[in-house]
């Protein structure tokens, strides 16, 4: 994952192993994080691909456990 957003890509980043220090490194880079919480899955997805595609770098989802 490419730790600058590209806004010529035509795929998201995924998701994948990572260290501690990449994390600290990518948020004190990035100096926003947008929080999303949700219980329906597909519509956080959405949210978090619109965020991405805006230049948000960091996404933390969490979903809502009835």
């Amino acid at each position: 994952m490419s730790a600058h957003a590209d806004p010529g890509r035509t795929s998201r980043p995924t998701a994948g192993p990572a260290s501690v220090d990449g994390v600290l490194d990518r948020l004190a880079a990035s100096r926003i994080l947008v929080v999303l919480r949700g219980d329906d899955p597909q519509r956080v997805a959405e949210a978090a691909g619109t965020l991405i595609d805006a230049g948000i770098e960091v996404v933390e989802i969490t979903f809502t456990v009835p």
